[in-house]
């Protein structure tokens, strides 16, 4: 009796290995395939908002009144500023500036 071709087909476990990888690769590959035969783009009207939100503590006045121009002239829906810590009516100021997008 021969086992020498026995031998070839069992001697090789990382083909085996190799062979399955391969199949698994070959499927997930078929699968984005078919999946992308359904992709339809986003056709509807797209409307979300932008909100940006502040936070401040005694900012320059300077730097907070650029800051808020340059945010402005992105054109958020809404900015929201919130002074952290005691009331201070400077910033109050430099806010009612860009009044009625700067809240």
């Amino acid at each position: 009796m021969d086992h020498t071709r026995g031998a070839d087909v069992h001697g090789y476990p990382e083909l085996y290995l190799f062979a399955v990888y391969s199949l698994l690769i070959w499927g997930l590959w078929l699968t984005k395939l078919l999946l992308s035969q359904r992709y339809r783009p986003y056709t509807e009207p797209y409307a979300i908002g932008t909100s940006v939100i502040i936070p401040v503590v005694d900012e320059p006045l300077d730097l907070f009144r650029d800051v808020l121009r340059r945010i402005v002239d992105q054109k958020p829906d809404e900015i929201i500023v919130v002074i952290n810590g005691a009331r201070n009516l400077a910033l109050e100021g430099v806010c009612a500036e860009f009044a009625p997008q700067v809240h």
